[in-house]
């Protein structure tokens, strides 16, 4: 089950899931400014309170693996991710919130996934980029679903 980030591709179009990713996401040092704007399209527009731990975690998080991540990915230095959905043999779940402001839902609903669980995205009203916090009791039903193979 993946939820949060689209499989990335190879080549130019690898990225081509996102519809709104900051730079912020792979800057060694960002300002408290970006981080802040950063923060706000990882949940549904207007969910509030945002938890302080997801800010101080991202905080504290290495700026180099940030910056790393970011060259690795550009120098397309990761697998292609959309292949190996392409190529999985036993199913896969794709969550994602209805809200979303990073991943976009039509990249996902066109991605060639021939094990898609239920033939479908999974869809979680009232929930952004942080489905698992936002709506944690649906998400875990999708989640109890899929791994008890309903």
């Amino acid at each position: 089950m993946i939820f949060g980030t689209p499989p990335i591709g190879s080549g130019p179009a690898g990225f081509a899931g996102f519809k709104n990713l900051s730079p912020t996401a792979f800057t060694a040092a960002p300002t408290e400014a970006q981080i802040e704007e950063w923060m706000h399209t990882a949940f549904a527009p207007g969910y509030a309170p945002i938890p302080a731990f997801v800010l101080e975690d991202f905080r504290r998080t290495d700026g180099n693996a940030r910056a790393c991540l970011g060259a690795v990915a550009q120098s397309g230095g990761l697998a292609d991710e959309t292949e190996i959905v392409r190529n999985l043999k036993i199913p896969i779940a794709i969550v994602q919130g209805a809200e979303e402001q990073i991943v976009d839902l039509g990249y996902l609903q066109r991605l060639a996934a021939p094990t898609l669980w239920r033939g479908a995205v999974q869809v979680v009203e009232g929930a952004g980029h942080s489905t698992q916090w936002e709506r944690p009791e649906a998400f875990n039903a999708l989640l109890d679903a899929f791994a008890s193979g309903a």
